[in-house]
């Protein structure tokens, strides 16, 4: 009897082990769960910004009407140098802020990001430094990135479009979560 009684309080304890696993998980996918949903309707705000001032031109091609800082132009060309400009030449200053907002579109800031890498070279952590671009919603803080925050530098007018690309990714984002 002693025997049984004791097999019993040992399957006691590990179904309440149990119940006590399955709460925190249940508590932790409830709170991904409101994470999601909130995301989810940040994005659906950002679609209905981008969307209520998206202009098209003469071909039906979404405009590019990408204003940067001290330039007045919407020449492809041009802007491809600037961009290449921001990300080959641009440091952080004395203020240590890694991003620098370099324009906007379409209600979206744009910025230019120093991002650091770190990888392992001969049993020695090194740190690897890299530019990315990206555009962001004023107030709800998504970031949109298109080729991993990287221009094209091949081709002007694909880089110039740079900005378009990433925050027509809002469609995907919103279907992924």
């Amino acid at each position: 009897m002693e025997k049984k009684i004791a097999v019993l309080e040992s399957l006691k304890v590990a179904h309440h082990k149990e119940v006590i696993r399955f709460k925190f998980n249940l508590e932790r996918m409830q709170e991904d769960k409101e994470s999601i949903v909130n995301t989810i309707i940040k994005l659906i705000l950002d679609k209905t910004v981008y969307r209520s001032q998206l202009q098209y031109d003469k071909d039906d091609a979404k405009a590019n009407t990408v204003l940067l800082n001290n330039v007045n132009t919407a020449d492809p060309e041009i802007i491809w140098k600037c961009l290449i400009q921001f990300t080959a030449t641009w440091k952080p200053g004395a203020e240590k802020s890694y991003t620098m907002k370099i324009g906007s579109l379409y209600g979206f800031e744009l910025f230019v990001k120093r991002h650091r890498e770190i990888y392992y070279d001969k049993g020695m952590f090194e740190y690897h430094y890299k530019k990315i671009l990206f555009a962001e919603s004023k107030e709800r803080g998504i970031k949109y990135l298109w080729n991993q925050g990287h221009i094209s530098i091949d081709n002007p007018k694909i880089a110039a479009r740079y900005f378009i690309n990433a925050i027509d990714r809002v469609d995907f984002l919103k279907a992924k979560y």
